[in-house]
């Protein structure tokens, strides 16, 4: 190849894209980065920094950053990708709604061209997989570690080794935990002396890992705990693949090039290369680009659509996996007229973990959240009382407001998949999602739901009700081009390669044949550093 021709093409530039891509250049490669990269033009400079509380307090010009100034950040119900979005992050998915199609009565499909990804609105929970899970995901645990310790390393992950420990997966790189708040310091303090209780519910409750700095780390500051998480990253405390995209831009052999919308791939016959085809955003033309390797992480969704629609599979169904999940709020009645705390972040406070089958084979998850730095405007869609009467009791109860995340695991079943369909031209090409779950998964879902309101009762809270925001909302999908021992078309290899390709590599989650209950951010990570690591060092 001569010089300046990139021997990698990176496409995407969330959290496997940049993975990816950092250990290749670390190994001495070439990597051209082909992404949309849509940014924040616009509210990303009206955050101040300073703590949430005092900004409501005291700031007059608050709306404009906190609802937005077409008050576009408050959810109206429904489901979809905007429903949940701070006005803040909304920029996150603008583009994909605009250039990416996807139908389904019963699924909300989200997906993102933003620079960074969907990764820049995560949660930033960051915990990798058992041995047994990565197992039934198709990976293979000791090959993983390594990589997990590298990219925890590199990010940086708070947390404990505390009861979770023996149930959540193996970490030995973590910064210290982040304070708790007032909520969660009387919700770890109560589980401390009533624990025999919980065990006998099976739950076990800890420390999160977040991807959240409580040390510096490089250029990166300490998280301020301010409470503005979901609405600013002061001193990028918080990891996001921007944040990483900015470091690899600085680096050599590195070529970032934004405004192009990938369509498809073929491989040259004659040579070893493979050219992807796309469309240039700015100037509405095709362009091309040719490499030795081409490396899809443009998230499950989208890898899936350039791979059927550049191997013409077409109206062939393939399997779809997504983590279902709930919210159950509840009031902390100890806790009813207490002072919030001065300081704290945003960010998952505790996590709780079931295992309601006795054998840690199906363990379900719950992040638990105090309401620091939410808005009230959240809940008062969701109560079925007057919007002047709902607000005056919210407003009392804020500060004693505990709000579960829970996941649940996923594994491909027969009603669950998706379709290509053509479109007059690429970029109209449909992905029409099919999502029709067994009786059996709702019933086991239900199940534990009421276990953790159970759970919920002995902490001191009253669960009010459990709020299931749609099919797909959880944007953890996976499973659709699944590692494979055998060779079968639509598979990956074990080193990731497409099958039925010499040079073509799915490094996101399309690749997972299960998610268990848990964010899958650091397992995609890591997973992209495992196969961009065996190909550069093949080579």
């Amino acid at each position: 190849m001569s010089e300046g021709v990139p021997e990698f093409i990176v496409v995407g530039s969330g959290a496997s894209a940049v993975a990816a891509a950092t250990c290749l250049l670390d190994a001495g490669r070439r990597v051209l980065m082909l992404d949309s990269g849509d940014v924040d033009d616009h509210y990303a400079k009206l955050v101040p920094d300073g703590p949430f509380a005092a900004l409501r307090r005291e700031d007059a010009e608050q709306h404009r950053y906190l609802l937005g100034n077409a008050y576009e950040g408050i959810g109206r119900g429904g489901t979809g990708a905007l429903v949940q979005a701070k006005a803040r992050r909304r920029f996150v998915f603008r583009r994909a709604l605009e250039h990416l199609r996807t139908s389904g009565d019963s699924f909300a499909a989200i997906e993102s061209l933003a620079r960074g990804g969907l990764a820049e609105a995560w949660g930033a929970g960051a915990f990798p997989f058992t041995s047994d899970e990565l197992k039934r995901a198709g990976l293979d645990g000791a090959e993983m570690a390594p990589h997990y310790e590298a990219v925890a390393r590199e990010i940086g992950i708070s947390g404990a080794n505390d009861d979770l420990a023996p149930w959540r997966g193996a970490l030995a790189a973590m910064q210290p935990p982040l304070a708790l708040d007032h909520n969660a310091a009387a919700l770890l303090n109560t589980y401390e002396r009533r624990k025999p209780e919980l065990a006998r519910l099976r739950m076990r409750l800890g420390r999160p890992l977040l991807a959240v700095l409580s040390e510096g780390l490089g250029e990166r500051r300490a998280n301020p705990l301010h409470g503005l998480d979901f609405w600013s990253n002061a001193g990028a405390s918080v990891f996001r693949p921007s944040v990483m995209l900015d470091t690899l831009m600085r680096r050599p052999g590195f070529e970032y090039r934004p405004q192009v919308l990938v369509t498809h791939f073929e491989e040259e016959p004659d040579s070893a290369g493979v050219r992807v085809d796309a469309t240039d955003l700015q100037a509405g033309t095709r362009t091309s680009f040719t490499a030795r390797h081409l490396l899809l992480c443009a998230g499950a969704l989208g890898s899936t659509r350039i791979v059927l629609r550049s191997t013409g599979r077409y109206d062939e169904p393939v399997p779809l996996v997504c983590n279902e999940h709930a919210y159950i709020p509840s009031v902390r009645w100890r806790g009813l007229g207490a002072a919030a705390s001065g300081r704290s972040h945003a960010l998952a406070q505790l996590t709780a973990l079931m295992d309601p089958t006795g054998d840690q084979q199906h363990l379900v998850q719950a992040q638990i959240y105090s309401f620091t730095g939410m808005l009230l405007a959240r809940l008062l869609k969701d109560s079925p009382l007057g919007m002047r009467d709902s607000l005056r009791i919210f407003q009392a109860l804020a500060t004693s407001f505990v709000i579960l995340g829970v996941q649940h695991e996923d594994a491909a079943s027969p009603g669950k998949h998706l379709v290509l369909r053509r479109g007059p031209v690429p970029e109209e090409d449909v992905l029409e999602i099919r999502w029709r779950p067994e009786a059996a998964e709702r019933a086991a879902q239900d199940a534990a739901h009421r276990q953790f309101c159970a759970a919920m009762r002995v902490l001191g809270c009253w669960p009010l009700r459990v709020v299931r925001p749609g099919a797909g909302s959880s944007v953890h999908y996976a499973g659709m081009l699944p590692f494979a021992h055998e060779e079968r078309p639509l598979t990956l290899h074990p080193c990731g390669r497409l099958r039925e390709t010499r040079s073509v590599y799915v490094c996101d989650g399309a690749g997972l044949a299960y998610l268990p209950a848990k964010g899958p951010t650091l397992t995609l990570m890591a997973n992209a550093r495992r196969i961009a690591s065996v190909l550069a060092h093949a080579l």
